[in-house]
């Protein structure tokens, strides 16, 4: 097979965004928090951009008689504009013209957690002075994974820091008896024995069960640790509830670095009006951006600027006006998906998830004449503050299966019929996939087993066989 080099001219089609709809798209996929953070980056780098009532306005605009035609089109486009600005300011409610008073506190939505590492660390250096065992510690503590377990070998750890393993051994002792109980374990095994441990409980059959039968537990095969340990089967029960008592994620609750304080900003506001939906944007604290009246003097009166100076203030303008634009047009759309979304929803803010109705994203998508990805854009991360409290746009939108009657039901109702099925359900005869579809059957909804089996998974609900009770 002979190879060889050759140049020849292909001719394809690609679709390739321009960096003006790039921005487009970035901006309208940012939330609010993203949204700012992109307007103070604007203002930092685009001179000719400004906040509203920064400078005074400059309110005449006659050209001078020496101005050149590309001044005088340059200067138009400009005035064009903010004339097209502030007609299209209202077409929507913003939060910055609600009333002061039914502005939430954004205080309610942060949430500061605990470090793993700090607590631990504070901890281990109160428990010993030894610099080394410190050292010792701290690399340990570093290594636990996000559930508090440590995975690494201790002979890995012993060769990276150059000591015995004994050293190490010992370190990790003193770890594990820190708060909180479990932390440090390398195993569930070890992890529910150091709680053991921890509460100072003498039960040989809980111990026996961790030690010896945490995989029949497991699996619910109570007849097979009953024929082992003898243990009848209330005993074993009584055992398993303390057992389930432990915590198989000690660090469960805790950050396991530092991070700042989490917290939602909402992006729309919710409110009904004597039954009407109102739909709020927010752009509380949002700068509200103009063009500024001073590089319009400049370029006016056309003083001391060369072409090269023009050129640039051309770019700079053209990239303010297209900023201002994608904003505007990011809030239109918001507020509409929003707008739509909660008008198709209505029912649920008073009658709870037994309400919700299936909505797709090209239901919404049709409705207000955009595409479905833009409005896949807008849902993503966006959320909105209700009467009923804070949700994610996307939390409205779910698949459905239609019943008896012809009507649409949602998957989350079905979900919540499932999950209400099996917290009533006799936990000495669970039922089963088969008899859940049944159920749905007989409400008008017709499901086939393997459906009910993937609902079941998805809420981390386990098999009738695992959670069948024999006491």
């Amino acid at each position: 097979m002979k190879l060889n080099q050759q140049l020849s001219i292909k001719q394809v089609q690609s679709l390739r965004l321009t960096p003006q709809l790039q921005l487009a798209v970035k901006i309208l996929q940012a939330n609010r928090v993203e949204l700012s953070e992109m307007v103070e980056q604007e203002l930092m780098e685009n001179p000719v951009l400004e906040v509203s009532g920064s400078t005074e306005e400059v309110d005449s605009y006659e050209a001078q008689p020496e101005e050149s035609v590309e001044r005088s089109e340059l200067l138009g486009f400009v005035k064009d504009f903010e004339k097209y600005f502030q007609e299209s300011q209202g077409a929507w409610t913003s939060a910055e013209t609600a009333s002061n008073e039914d502005k939430p506190s954004f205080e309610e939505f942060v949430h500061q957690k605990k470090t793993l590492n700090e607590e631990l660390t504070a901890q281990f250096h109160l428990s010993t002075k030894d610099p080394m065992e410190q050292k010792i510690g701290t690399y340990l503590i570093a290594s636990l994974d996000s559930s508090g377990y440590l995975r690494e070998p201790v002979s890995r750890i012993a060769s990276a820091l150059m000591i015995d393993e004994e050293r190490v051994e010992k370190a990790l002792y003193l770890l594990q008896s820190l708060e909180p109980p479990g932390v440090g374990a390398r195993d569930l095994r070890e992890c529910l024995l150091l709680q053991y441990y921890a509460q100072d409980m003498h039960d040989d059959l809980v111990y026996a069960i961790i030690s010896d039968h945490l995989e029949d537990l497991g699996a619910n095969r109570i007849r097979e640790i009953s024929r082992v340990t003898g243990a009848s089967f209330q005993q074993i029960e009584e055992a398993t509830e303390k057992i389930r008592q432990f915590n198989p994620k000690p660090a469960q609750g805790y950050l396991m670095s530092e991070a700042p304080a989490e917290g939602i900003t909402p992006d729309v506001f919710l409110e009904f009006k004597e039954g009407e939906v109102i739909v709020t944007l927010n752009d509380y604290l949002l700068p509200n951006l103009m063009i500024s009246p001073w590089y319009q003097e400049r370029i006016q009166n056309a003083e001391g600027l060369s072409q090269d100076e023009l050129l640039y203030l051309k770019q700079k303008l053209d990239s303010a006006i297209w900023f201002r634009q994608c904003i505007e047009k990011r809030n239109e759309t918001i507020w509409l998906v929003a707008k739509c979304i909660f008008e198709i929803q209505k029912d649920f803010f008073s009658s709870g998830i037994s309400r919700l109705r299936p909505l797709t994203l090209a239901d919404v998508a049709v409705r207000i004449e955009r595409h479905e990805a833009t409005v896949s854009r807008v849902v993503n991360g966006k959320y909105a503050q209700t009467p009923s409290g804070i949700f994610e746009l996307k939390f409205f939108f779910s698949g459905g299966l239609m019943n008896d009657e012809g009507e649409m039901v949602s998957s989350r109702h079905i979900r919540e019929i499932l999950q209400q099925a099996i917290q009533e359900e006799d936990p000495k005869r669970p039922i089963s996939d088969q008899m859940l579809a049944q159920l749905l059957k007989a409400r008008g909804i017709d499901i086939a087993r393997r459906t009910v089996t993937k609902y079941r998974e998805m809420m981390g609900i386990q098999s009738s066989s695992k959670r069948k009770k024999f006491v």
